[in-house]
Formats: structure tokens, C-alpha cells, sequence
């Protein structure tokens, strides 16, 4: 059970550094009571790292800059690689990426064995580009918020308070999907290409970014994402390629067709 902790304290100095490919956290949310259900995977940290088998493994959850919540996991000899386990946190609702923590820590107190950096959950089923979630946005249908944090992951909020607009959205109703994803996508792809400190497409680690997602993407709809990328491309030739990339990424949900069709029958319903 997933309870509120400070007692644990922080000694990076002596604790070992435990990489984010050794863990996975996927998660699945109740907008409603604001449950939480998580699943955690471990993949190799007991092939990488070696601590004294009474240590504790936990988990640190956040969501935003809010409460932190702490899983305690058991012993570390009672955890083996590729491991799964579930638990379930409650986290206010809003706004907020859900980031996460793995910790190991000495039986005997509380003092940081190793500690991984944070990092965003997952989807239960896939990687997303973006993730969607329901938040009280007054008189605005939807808002996209990257809030700079390079490992989580782009959220496009719903307003909560329309009633049946954040199922119309999972059920796939082609007018809404039609309103939001072409320029969330235009606001994802617009940040990698011209909005990077350095020069574009430089200075990112994939691994570690949600970019990675984003430009496997890229290069799975559009045959020049690859070539642009080595080279140095002017704006003109950035903004031209992301109008051929956006178009690229949306034409497989072939909107043009799809509404011209529900437009159609809606028309000879009135009739």
C-alpha cells in the first residue's frame, strides 16, 4: 500500500547511480477518484548491480511538483530481473506528469543505497506521443503542456467539464480528433526542429528524451527525416519540412475523407 514518507534521507554521495533502462513503470489512471494503478517492471537491476540482499527496494511517485508518495517494494532478495509488480497510488487531480523514482535502501536505516534519476511513466500499452489526461480548463476545449522536463512525455489536457468530450475523443469521434491532433502533433515535432539550444536535431540524447518517440515516428511516416536531420537546414527548409511531416503524420488517420463522409451523412439525415 502506497503511503506518504520523510523520513527516508538523501546520500547521493556514497549511493549508486542506477540507470533508467534497468526499470519500467506503466500506468493506468481512474480520472474519476483519482486512483492510480501502476505496474512496475524490473529488467536487470539485479544483473547490473549488486546490494546486500535485506536491502529495500521502493518506489517514489509524483505527479507534478506535488506529494511525494513512496512504495516500499520488500527486500531485494524477494525481487528478481524481469519481475512485475502492481500497486496503486492516489494522486490529486489536474494537471501533472506523473514521474517516478527506484530507490534501494539499507535495511538497517534509512540511508540511500542507490537511486535512479526520475523519469516519466508509461502507458500501460504503448509509448505514446503524447498522453491524454482531463483537467478543469474553464472555457478551452483542450491545452498541449511539454513542461520542459526532456523525459516526460507531451500531455494534451480535455476539459473535464464538457461532459462526453473525453469519450468522444477514445471512441474515436473524427471531428474531435480532427480539431486536436494535427496541431498537437505541430507543436511536438515544432519543438524538436526549432526549438533546441543548439543546432537542430544536435544536443538531444534520444535515449533519454521524449524526442526519441517523437523521431521514430518521424522517420517511420516521412522518408526525409533521416537526411534532414545531417544536415543544417535553414528555417525556410525546417518549416517546409514540418508542414510535409505533419501531413505525413496525420494522413494515416485520413481526416479529409473520414469528415467529408460525416458531413455527408449528416446532411442527408436532415434531409
Amino acid at each position: 500500500m502506497a503511503r506518504e514518507r520523510q523520513r527516508d534521507t538523501f546520500s547521493p554521495t556514497d549511493a549508486e547511480a542506477i540507470s533508467n533502462e534497468s526499470f519500467e513503470v506503466f500506468e493506468a489512471s481512474d480520472a474519476k477518484t483519482g486512483k492510480y494503478k501502476f505496474r512496475l517492471k524490473i529488467i536487470d537491476l539485479k544483473k547490473r548491480y549488486i546490494f546486500p540482499p535485506p536491502s529495500i527496494v521502493k518506489i517514489s511517485i509524483r505527479k507534478g511538483t506535488g506529494t511525494l508518495h513512496i512504495v516500499d517494494l520488500g527486500t531485494i532478495a524477494n525481487i528478481s530481473d524481469d519481475d512485475e509488480r502492481d500497486f496503486e497510488v492516489e494522486l490529486p487531480p489536474g494537471k501533472g506528469n506523473i514521474t517516478c523514482r527506484l530507490n534501494v535502501l539499507s535495511a538497517s536505516g534509512p540511508e540511500y543505497l542507490g537511486f535512479s534519476n526520475w523519469r516519466h511513466t508509461k502507458d500501460a500499452k504503448t509509448t505514446p506521443l503524447f498522453k491524454i489526461r482531463t483537467s478543469d480548463l474553464g472555457n478551452r476545449l483542450w491545452e498541449y503542456e511539454n513542461d520542459d522536463d526532456e523525459l516526460t512525455t507531451p500531455v494534451v489536457y480535455i476539459n473535464e467539464k464538457i461532459k462526453g468530450l473525453e469519450e468522444a475523443l477514445f471512441s474515436g469521434d473524427v471531428l474531435i480528433e480532427g480539431l486536436i491532433y494535427p496541431t498537437v502533433i505541430r507543436l511536438g515535432f515544432h519543438e524538436i526542429i526549432f526549438q533546441t539550444e543548439t543546432a537542430p536535431f544536435h544536443g538531444i540524447d534520444l535515449n533519454k528524451h521524449w524526442a526519441k518517440t517523437w523521431w521514430e515516428f518521424a522517420q517511420d511516416v516521412h522518408e526525409g527525416a533521416n537526411r534532414i536531420a545531417e544536415t543544417d537546414p535553414s528555417n525556410e527548409e525546417k518549416e517546409q519540412f514540418l508542414n510535409e511531416l505533419v501531413d505525413a503524420s496525420v494522413s494515416m488517420f485520413d481526416f479529409v475523407d473520414r469528415v467529408g463522409s460525416y458531413l455527408e451523412h449528416m446532411n442527408e439525415d436532415d434531409d
